[in-house]
């Protein structure tokens, strides 16, 4: 059993831990930025699941047993939007990470408008 995901029989080098954590960011960010909603909407199925993991789970099980193409496109757009949910988790949570991103952001822009320059 390999600790990495597999989509359609192919290995994507990313663990499980590696997807938690960035899947339950979305319950992080939602819990930093509101904690009394956050504590009025935790819930949990039978088996004692939290719903922030029950549902990701899911749909990640659904996902897997669809065709390839279609489980590599919404698996590419759903991680795509939780990474950048998680950027901004870090974000807050670290101001110093935030900071730092954002002047990589605008380096990393005014290098790409220089060169289309000359």
């Amino acid at each position: 059993s390999s600790p990495y995901v597999s989509l359609g029989g192919f290995e994507i080098p990313l663990t499980y831990h590696q997807l938690g954590v960035i899947f339950e960011s979305p319950h992080r960010l939602f819990c930093l930025l509101s904690f009394e909603q956050c504590a009025h909407y935790e819930s949990y199925n039978i088996e004692g699941m939290s719903q922030w993991v029950e549902k990701p789970m899911v749909g990640f099980r659904w996902l897997v047993e669809q065709n390839i193409i279609v489980s590599s496109m919404m698996f590419f757009l759903s991680f795509t939007f939780l990474c950048m949910l998680n950027l901004i988790e870090m974000s807050v949570v670290n101001p110093v990470f935030g900071f730092s991103l954002m002047m990589m952001a605008f380096i990393a822009s005014r290098c790409h408008f220089a060169i289309k320059k000359v």
